[in-house]
C-alpha cells in the first residue's frame, strides 16, 4: 500500500498523467461483465499513456485471464482515504456506495451500470473521461453541492425528530398524571 501511494505520488507530479481510479465490482457480481469491462480499460490505457489506471476489485480471477499495460494495475480493494486524494478521476458500478468518498475527495465520478458496461467502447469510455476530466472543477462544486443539501435536509429532520419525541414524551408523562386511578 505504501508503495503504491508513493508511485501515486510521483505520477501526480507529472501534470501531463492523470490517475484515474476504478471501484468496480461491489455492484456487479458478474465477473464476465468486469473482464469485459477491464478489457475495455486496457484498450484505452494503451491508447492513452498518460492515464495511469489503478482499479480495484474484490471479485477473484476477473483479471487473471489477460496481460496488463504499464499504465494499468489492479488491486484487491484498498484503504480509499490514502489514494482518493492522489486520484483525478473514478469509474465506479452502479451500486458503488464510492461515490460520496470520492465527493469529499472533491473527485468526480463516472458511474457504470452493468448494462452501461456491456455497451461501452474504449472510444466512448475516452471520451467520457476527458469530459470528466476537463470539467473536473464544475462537476465535484455540483456533487459538493448535492452533498451539502443531503446534510442539511438531514440536520432539519433530526431537528423534527427530536421535537416530536420531545413533544411525545411530554405527551405521555401528562396523561400519566391526569389519568385517575380506578380501584
Amino acid at each position: 500500500m505504501e508503495t503504491l501511494t508513493k508511485r501515486l505520488q510521483d505520477i501526480k507530479k507529472d501534470k501531463e498523467r492523470n490517475i484515474i481510479v476504478g471501484l468496480l465490482g461491489k455492484g456487479n457480481k458478474n465477473s464476465k461483465i468486469l473482464e469485459d469491462f477491464y478489457r475495455v480499460i486496457k484498450r484505452s490505457s494503451i491508447r492513452n499513456p498518460r492515464y495511469q489506471f489503478i482499479l480495484l476489485t474484490d471479485i477473484p480471477n476477473v483479471y487473471q485471464s489477460f496481460e496488463l499495460p504499464d499504465n494499468m494495475e489492479l488491486f484487491r480493494t484498498l484503504n480509499l482515504n490514502t489514494i482518493l486524494p492522489l486520484c483525478d478521476l473514478a469509474l465506479t458500478d452502479s451500486h458503488s456506495d464510492a461515490w460520496l468518498d470520492c465527493t469529499f475527495a472533491q473527485i468526480p465520478v463516472l458511474k457504470y451500470s452493468p448494462k452501461d458496461m456491456i455497451n461501452i467502447t474504449p472510444m466512448k469510455l475516452e471520451q467520457q473521461i476527458e469530459y470528466a476530466l476537463q470539467n473536473k472543477t464544475t462537476l465535484t462544486q455540483k456533487a459538493k453541492e448535492l452533498c451539502d443539501f443531503f446534510e442539511r435536509k438531514n440536520r432539519e429532520i433530526n431537528k423534527i425528530a427530536d421535537m416530536l419525541i420531545e413533544r411525545a414524551e411530554r405527551n405521555r408523562y401528562n396523561s400519566c398524571r391526569l389519568r385517575p386511578h380506578t380501584y
